[in-house]
């Protein structure tokens, strides 16, 4: 049975730039991608790494690759894979090929274009999503029954100051690939790592909880414009009927 095409009317995607970006006069370092084919729904974040002069083409050209790899293949084949680290490879080199097709281009270290990844995407048809996360920036569900739990945490080193990018060497071991079923879920919230208004590491709190659970799209949204972020920060809020 097929799901109702309404992927415009129930999303919202907000980015607001850090106090640290407009200190030092430069952009908004975060990139959403949002797209869609007949069959598939597209959510995309990247969150550049700070100072580094392309990383917002390269999170936007990373991201619409994998919307394409996405695409082709169709989630239903992507999560039938018997052994997950193949799919893991497949994606990554997907991601390198663009950066470094990109870096070539302009003659620049690959290093250039370094960014998170974080992406949700499922198909019309059958119901079934899938995860993309590499690094930091969390992915939390509320489901039917009103539980709140997080989809996908953040991911860092021996501090919350480091995490993996797409230009990470050890970007394979730390590419993060989970499937579900999207009916399952009343709301899902995509977020950077500057939306601490929203989430602090692995923890929810009680009031996005609340947020999540009750608030209207622009509650969520306004919380974060409010919470003045130090960081970039981004969201994707998306309903399902």
């Amino acid at each position: 049975m097929g799901y109702a095409k309404c992927f415009e009317e129930l999303s919202v995607a907000y980015s607001t730039i850090g106090k640290n970006n407009m200190e030092r006069d430069a952009e908004c370092e975060d990139v959403i991608f949002i797209d869609e084919t007949p069959e598939i729904k597209f959510w995309g974040l990247a969150d550049g790494q700070t100072g580094k002069k392309y990383c917002r083409e390269g999170g936007k050209e990373v991201l619409e690759a994998v919307f394409h790899f996405i695409s082709d293949k169709g989630i239903t084949q992507m999560s039938q894979y018997e052994h997950i680290d193949e799919l893991q490879y497949e994606l990554i080199r997907v991601v390198r090929e663009t950066i470094s097709k990109m870096a070539s281009n302009k003659q620049v270290e690959k290093a250039e274009y370094a960014s998170t990844l974080v992406v949700l995407a499922y198909d019309t048809y059958t119901g079934n999503y899938a995860i993309i996360h590499l690094g930091d920036g969390s992915i939390i569900g509320r489901k039917k029954d009103g539980g709140i739990s997080m989809l996908s945490s953040p991911e860092n080193g021996l501090t919350t100051g480091y995490t993996w990018l797409t230009t990470s060497q050890e970007a394979l071991l730390h590419l993060r690939i989970g499937f579900g079923c999207i009916q399952d879920f009343k709301r899902i919230v995509m977020i950077t790592d500057g939306a601490t208004a929203l989430a602090h590491g692995k923890n929810i709190s009680e009031k996005t909880r609340k947020l999540i659970g009750c608030g209207s799209r622009t509650d969520i949204v306004t919380s974060l414009v409010e919470s003045n972020p130090t960081d970039d920060a981004s969201c994707v809020i998306i309903d399902f009927a």
